[in-house]
């Protein structure tokens, strides 16, 4: 949220009322089509929402979520960020989330990924996201396809894309040095310990019984060099529905794919499709959840 508002988004933070020992927690059979409801009426009824721009990213059970609605909801969302869930996690299974359709197929609509992982993460396996990584390839580019790949401080980032339709693969594996809690290992948002106070902190903050609550998640996932905050507004802002305005946007369609046009971009030697300047926020979905 720190770094979404002031690039002009609107955020939507939703969280669960089901109860459960270890906290609220989502029921993807039911939670999952009032999310989508939730994107689509607000694209449809606010004359601020730009359709163009409509993201989702999410965390742990939030990034199972992330990867279930880009699987249903394809025409409505415009690139999406699950963080610490590769979508095969058995836990995903057990709480009634199934396959999501990277298994065997792909979305309706092909949309812009970018997904974190940690490395050393106890709760959804690096194996795992590798995996999920080798579909969504598989699914989107040609046989055969190879990523770029680069490092970003702790990071390791493999990108693949853009495609002739402006489509951007990234796949990030972050290595945390979280201690917080038991097994936080990389199961947390990775924060660059210069730009965030937050990941030094010695304390966890107010909880509500659980032994989990939302803060402790940002506290000590320090990674060099990689605030994800940051890295998940610049990859929605460059990763609209189209490469082109929308037609409630005031400014001349950009070209795709665009060459990096700043400092990051070309210290990353990552070349993203580029979104126009619009005047309408961007929406965006955020779904955190604890496992």
């Amino acid at each position: 949220i720190d770094h979404a508002l002031p690039a002009g988004y609107i955020v939507i933070a939703p969280t669960s009322s089901w109860p459960t020992a270890e906290g609220p927690s989502w029921l993807p059979l039911y939670h999952r089509d009032q999310l989508i409801d939730i994107l689509k009426k607000s694209a449809e009824t606010d004359p601020k929402i730009d359709p163009n721009r409509i993201h989702v990213t999410g965390f742990s059970q939030g990034g199972f979520l992330t990867w279930d609605i880009l699987c249903r909801a394809s025409d409505t969302v415009c690139s999406v960020a699950p963080l610490a869930a590769s979508g095969r996690d058995d836990w995903g299974a057990d709480i009634g989330f199934g396959d999501q359709c990277f298994i065997e197929g792909s979305p309706a609509v092909k949309r812009s990924i970018m997904f974190t992982i940690g490395t050393t993460d106890p709760l959804s396996s690096a194996a795992n996201g590798h995996d999920q990584i080798t579909s969504v390839t598989a699914a989107y580019f040609d046989a055969g396809v190879s990523p770029l790949e680069t490092s970003i401080g702790q990071a390791a980032l493999e990108a693949y894309g853009p495609t002739g339709s402006g489509i951007n693969v990234h796949f990030y594996e972050h290595v945390s040095v979280c201690t917080l809690y038991w097994g936080c290992g990389g199961h947390c948002f990775p924060t660059d310990p210069d730009s965030v106070h937050a990941c030094q902190a010695d304390f966890l903050g107010d909880n509500f019984g659980s032994g989990q609550e939302g803060a402790l998640y940002n506290h000590r996932c320090c990674v060099e060099g990689f605030d994800y905050g940051a890295k998940v507004v610049d990859f929605f802002q460059k990763n609209p529905c189209s490469p082109s305005c929308s037609p409630s946007c005031d400014s001349t369609p950009s070209p795709t794919p665009l060459p990096a046009t700043d400092e990051e971009d070309e210290e990353e030697g990552v070349t993203l499709s580029g979104a126009c300047a619009c005047s309408n926020p961007t929406l965006t979905l955020t779904v955190f959840a604890a496992v």
